[in-house]
């Protein structure tokens, strides 16, 4: 009969300790790091639909201006009726409003809109009347919270007639950055809202 003697198996069972107190650090060290890799993915993904509701905001808010201006944006003017947004079978400014200056909104004139390319929007040059019956216009639009955080929109009001009927497009592209080139994180939201009168 052999005889083992009793250091040497107290040193086998160190070593197995030590072996199984790695192997429990190891497998602590990976549900944790998963962990923190679910956690951030979900703050990343959490943060884009932040993003895109204000993107969605800033769509919504040119949906409204562009409706409310076509809504109630007709004065008579010399016995004659005018438009912000003419009716399409005259001439693009044949029924427009000649002073548009009262014409705002979110804090800016529409008829000079926002400037995109600048990280602080100045409103310079947007209005832009292509054909008769389109308009598209440019706005910026501030976060009530925090006040120098803007959002941007584009804005362009199609009329056409179809058979007798005028029919109305508003397109609203709302961005989350008013520098989308140079935002990582921008996003655009778009809306559009068509009506007959």
């Amino acid at each position: 009969m052999c005889v083992i003697p009793q250091k040497i198996i107290e040193e086998k069972k160190r070593g197995f300790t030590l072996l199984f107190a790695i192997l429990v650090s190891v497998l602590i060290l990976a549900v944790g790091a998963s962990i923190i890799s679910i956690a951030l993915k979900q703050v990343i993904l959490a943060g884009a639909g932040r993003e895109s509701q204000f993107a969605f905001y800033a769509a919504n808010t040119g949906v409204e201006c562009a409706l409310y201006w076509d809504l109630n944006g007709a004065q008579v003017v010399d016995g004659e009726i005018k438009y912000v947004f003419p009716p399409p079978t005259n001439a693009p400014d044949g029924n427009r409003l000649a002073d548009l200056s009262s014409i705002d909104c979110a804090g800016g004139n529409i008829t000079t809109g926002a400037n995109f390319s600048d990280p602080t929007p100045t409103f310079t040059g947007a209005w832009n009347i292509s054909t008769p019956g389109r308009t598209v216009f440019k706005i910026a639009v501030t976060n009530s919270v925090h006040t120098d955080i803007l959002y941007c929109a584009e804005v362009t009001v199609e009329k056409e007639e179809i058979d007798d009927v005028i029919v109305t497009t508003i397109t609203s592209q709302g961005l989350n950055s008013c520098d989308p080139d140079n935002d990582a994180r921008a996003v655009e939201r778009g809306l559009v809202l068509q009506y007959t009168s």
